[in-house]
């Protein structure tokens, strides 16, 4: 006799405002067909893929910013496996705007070093005019008690962003 599927396995590729992108494997035996379920956890009506061959999906035209429930089925002659239920949520549809794609893909990354840069140059030059203020005072007070010449620094202004 044919056992039936082992535990499936499910991973998730990407997910947009309107699509997730699944893969996903079986432990053990073997499987005649798989079936992606899915469904808004604030909504009763289940969706499905129909009978598949493969094991990868991507479901399309789903809603911005909503929660969602999946699980994939392995299906032979001896019976139906599930995977663990899966909770999702899509992108804000914002992400969908061209001018900020970028910032919604998968692959950006936060990357501070702009902030910390900006951040150390403010105090390089915040400590750079308290020491000109330093040195003008004292070099004034030194005029003002010997008869040397007064002394005035200037540095070239540069704009740090």
């Amino acid at each position: 006799p044919v056992p039936a599927p082992g535990q499936v396995f499910v991973s998730v590729s990407s997910i947009t405002a309107t699509s997730i992108s699944l893969s996903w494997s079986v432990s053990s035996g073997r499987v005649a067909s798989w079936e992606v379920v899915w469904r808004p956890t604030d909504r009763g009506t289940d969706s499905t893929s129909g009978p598949l061959s493969g094991t990868t999906y991507t479901i399309l035209q789903l809603d911005p910013s909503t929660i969602y429930t999946l699980t994939v089925s392995a299906t032979n002659v001896a019976g139906t496996t599930d995977s663990t239920p899966i909770l999702f949520s899509t992108a804000s549809d914002v992400c969908q705007a061209e001018s900020i794609e970028s910032m919604c893909s998968p692959e950006t990354k936060t990357d501070n070093t702009g902030a910390i840069i900006g951040g150390v140059v403010a105090v390089a030059v915040a400590l750079i005019a308290a020491v000109t203020v330093i040195v003008i005072v004292v070099l004034r007070s030194r005029s003002a008690n010997y008869s040397t010449p007064k002394t005035m620094l200037v540095f070239p202004a540069k704009c740090y962003h």
